[in-house]
Formats: structure tokens, C-alpha cells, sequence
């Protein structure tokens, strides 16, 4: 042991850096091209500045699973007497916090997202997947990933809030205000003090005051309801712990916020990638009509269907492995030992899935589009966190199970009534600043459309 009482453990590989800002510079510009450089030479763990913190890439799924899965003192999901961005903006609500109170709110709330829960709202997302298809002419381009993104907003809306997209304009506005200004965050090597006011502070926080007050609207109308309803605001509203303490409004504003920024957008995105990979690979993609024509016969998807659609539920499961969220962040509250390394406590702990699903040490040939990859043996066979789409342990995505049975049932709805053609001449890449990995420049499709009015009958849905 050392003086400190730690054991006599080396830091781990550490990046060279420029002097007083390391590379802040790098991973500001560019945060997913940054860490993909950072594993060339150090595939496992890495180490580099950020100005004068320090931190930590894990690449390895022995040791991401050791942070994910940790319930103890040494790692936190917030950093030390501090606070990131989203927390700060957010922190009045319960998914920003530690501790068994909010462990008791995720095991709670988690219920409304579970497989039997969210399979309720099964005819609803295919009725509004196939009015947002119905809407696309022949011939037509559109423009994927925003068309993707109103309809899992809409879908959001309708099913976790009981309200239509329609009416709720200035919290579609605003939450894409958000999420924009957090991006733009990424990039600033340099921000003003909190406490000096420019235009752009004051332009958001407008917006944020704006988008606060219309969720809060929304919460005193549900709290003024009679109705006992199973939607997400509604449970927010009659939450109480096990002192019987309800949410403040703050706190279900805030938390339903989170929710709208994570929940629509991380599925519209991996569903915009899924088409994307199926236009280039116009086999898979036409394997999957055929199995949508046998099992389907036209009709819309419905809850019971899934589990006949395999190659459906591979290709969301593959879509996900090569474009999940970009980052995964954890703080090190105390020294925290990963091997022959230690870190020293107040370190930011990174972990990109990005890189991580593209190591060909969990998976033959990473790069390749391979839905059949992921049968049952397969997945079996993995390491535990070597495939962490919605992250993994105590604080892993809560929406998960919505989010897969969302996807398989849109990408069921629009891939049996269209075939996208991607147009030439666009160059498709990831911005690597963003928590999604949303296409830079969106994806531009030519629509055909699909007569499969002979293989039974298909009636035009109505949304409930």
C-alpha cells in the first residue's frame, strides 16, 4: 500500500494532450471521432485530459459491467459536488438522483414500461405508423429521420401522455430547442460563467420557461382529473413512496421532460439507421417483406405477432448494435481500482456502446450489417454489458422494453407497405456530438410503395 492507502496499482494508459486544456480541444470537435482514435492504441482503457479533469474510456465489457452494475460508494451516476447540464436543467426530478429513493421511483414507475404494460398500446403505435405511411406518395422523397421523429413524438404524446401531438406544438418546439442547445454544448470549448448573461442564455432560457410552463399545464389538468388512467403523467401524478410523500410539480415536470428528450428521439434515430442499412442491403431488406407478407398477410402488426417476426426483431436488435447512444457516462466518487489500474476519485468514467458493439472480441466481423447474428445461442454466448443499447444495471434505460416493442411494430408497419430507396449523391454519417448518433444531415429516401392488398385484407387503421 502507499501513503494514501492505495494499493500500488499504475494510472492507465493516459493520451498526450496539449498543455492546460489536454484534449478538450479533440473531443469537443468531434467526441465519437475523438474516442475511436483514443482505442487504436489502447483497445481496453484509456485515459486523457479534459482541461483539469481527468478521465477515463473503458472499452471492455468485464470492465463496463463492473461500473454499470455498481451499487456502491465509488461510482456515481452525478458527479461530485457538482453538476453536468442535464442535471442542473433537470435535477428537480427523481431520475437525476442516487439513493434508495430513487431506486424505489424506478421500480415503481418501471412497471408502466414493462412488456406486459406497454403491449396495451400495440394497436396504437401500428394505427399511427400506418397514418404517418398512408401520408407518403409514390415516387415521393422524404426525409427520414425527421418523419420518424414527429411519428415516435406523436406516439410518445398519444400513449405515455393520453394527449395528441397536435395540441402539445410549443412542447414539440421547445423539447427540440433543448436538445439542440445540449448538443451545441458538446461542441464549446469554452462556456461563460454562469452568471453572465448573454443572448444565447437568455434565448434558451425562454424556451425552457416556456416548455416548463406547458408541461406544468399538463400536470395540474391531470391533477385535476377524476380519471384513473395508466398513462406516464398520470402515474407521475399519483406517485407516492413508501412514507406516502407524492412528486412535487417540478419533479414531474422535470422527469417528464427527460423522458421526452431520451424517449422519441433515441427510436427514431435507430430506426432511421435500420432503414438505412436495409436500403444498402436490398436482400435483407426484401427477406424481411417476404416474412412480413407470411406472417402479416397485409394486415397491421399487432402484440401477438412479434414473436413470429424474427428477422424483424433482428434487424432492430442490429440496427441498435451499430448506432446506439454515443456515451455513457459514470463518476469516480473515490479511487476505484479496474485491474492492475486504479483511477483517482473525481474522474469522469466514459463508455461509448458505439465503440464498444464494434469489437470484433464479442462479435464476427463488427462492422458488418448481420441481423442473423443475434439468435438465441449467440446471444447467450455474450458477455454480460458487451451489447448495452439501453446501458445496463440499476440505471439502465427505463423505457427499454417500450422502446424494442415500439420499433418492431413501426418498422413491421412501414417496411410491408413501402420500400425506401436511398438518393444519390448524400453523404450519411453520425454526428458525433450527439447522445444518438443522429444522421448529420438527415437521410433523404425515395418512397415506392407496395401493393399488398392481395395478400388479405388491409383496413385503414384509426388511432385510439
Amino acid at each position: 500500500m502507499d501513503h494514501n492507502g492505495r494499493p500500488p496499482r499504475s494510472q492507465p494508459p493516459m493520451l498526450p494532450g496539449l498543455p492546460l486544456i489536454g484534449s478538450m480541444f479533440d473531443f469537443k470537435s468531434n467526441r465519437l471521432a475523438f474516442l475511436q482514435r483514443a482505442v487504436m492504441s489502447h483497445e481496453d482503457m484509456v485515459a486523457f485530459r479534459l482541461g483539469r479533469l481527468g478521465a477515463v474510456l473503458l472499452n471492455d465489457a468485464a470492465l463496463i459491467n463492473q461500473v454499470l452494475m455498481s451499487t456502491g460508494q465509488s461510482i456515481s451516476y452525478n458527479r461530485p459536488g457538482g453538476e453536468g447540464t442535464l442535471s442542473r436543467l433537470f435535477g428537480a426530478g427523481m431520475l437525476y438522483r442516487d439513493g434508495a429513493s430513487q431506486r424505489q421511483y424506478r421500480k415503481k414507475i418501471g412497471s408502466l414500461f414493462q412488456h406486459r404494460a406497454v403491449g396495451r398500446h400495440a394497436s396504437t403505435v401500428a394505427a399511427l405508423a400506418d397514418e404517418a405511411q398512408r401520408r407518403w406518395r409514390d415516387g415521393s422523397t422524404i426525409e427520414l429521420y425527421r418523419e420518424l421523429t414527429d411519428l415516435t413524438f406523436d406516439i410518445f404524446t398519444r400513449t405515455l401522455l393520453a394527449a395528441d401531438a397536435q395540441d402539445l406544438s410549443e412542447i414539440r418546439d421547445g423539447i427540440q430547442f433543448v436538445y439542440e442547445q445540449l448538443i451545441l454544448d458538446n461542441t464549446r470549448l469554452l462556456r461563460p460563467p454562469a452568471w453572465l448573461p448573454t443572448p444565447r442564455r437568455a434565448r434558451f432560457e425562454q424556451k425552457l420557461h416556456r416548455l416548463r410552463a406547458a408541461i406544468e399545464r399538463l400536470i395540474h389538468e391531470a391533477r385535476g382529473s377524476a380519471a384513473n388512467d395508466d398513462d406516464l403523467l398520470s402515474m407521475l401524478v399519483r406517485y407516492q413512496d413508501d412514507q406516502g410523500v407524492r412528486l412535487t410539480t417540478p419533479q414531474i415536470r422535470d422527469d417528464l421532460i427527460v423522458f421526452l428528450l431520451a424517449g422519441h428521439e433515441t427510436t427514431s434515430v435507430s430506426l432511421c439507421w435500420a432503414f438505412y442499412l436495409l436500403m444498402l442491403h436490398p436482400d435483407t431488406y426484401r427477406r424481411l417483406q417476404e416474412e412480413l407478407l407470411h406472417v402479416l398477410k397485409g394486415r397491421a402488426p399487432e402484440l401477438n405477432d412479434l414473436r413470429s417476426l424474427e428477422l424483424n426483431l433482428k434487424i432492430v436488435k442490429e440496427a441498435l448494435r451499430l448506432y446506439p447512444v454515443s456515451i455513457i457516462k459514470r463518476w469516480a466518487t473515490q479511487d476505484v481500482s479496474f485491474r492492475d489500474y486504479w483511477v483517482p476519485s473525481n474522474t469522469l468514467i466514459l463508455i461509448c456502446p458505439y465503440l464498444l458493439h464494434r469489437r470484433s472480441k464479442y462479435f464476427v466481423d463488427p462492422d458488418q450489417f448481420k441481423p442473423d447474428r443475434f439468435n438465441a445461442e449467440a446471444e447467450r454466448s455474450l458477455p454480460c454489458s458487451a451489447y448495452i443499447p439501453f446501458g445496463d444495471g440499476p440505471r439502465a434505460c427505463i423505457g427499454s422494453q417500450f422502446a424494442l416493442l415500439e420499433s418492431q411494430i413501426i418498422l413491421a408497419t412501414l417496411a410491408q407497405n413501402v420500400t425506401f430507396e436511398l438518393t444519390p449523391g448524400q453523404r450519411v454519417e453520425p454526428d458525433g456530438n450527439s447522445i444518438s448518433l443522429r444522421p448529420v444531415n438527415g437521410i433523404r429516401a425515395r418512397v415506392r410503395r407496395r401493393d399488398i392488398s392481395a395478400a388479405g385484407d388491409a383496413p385503414s387503421l384509426q388511432a385510439r
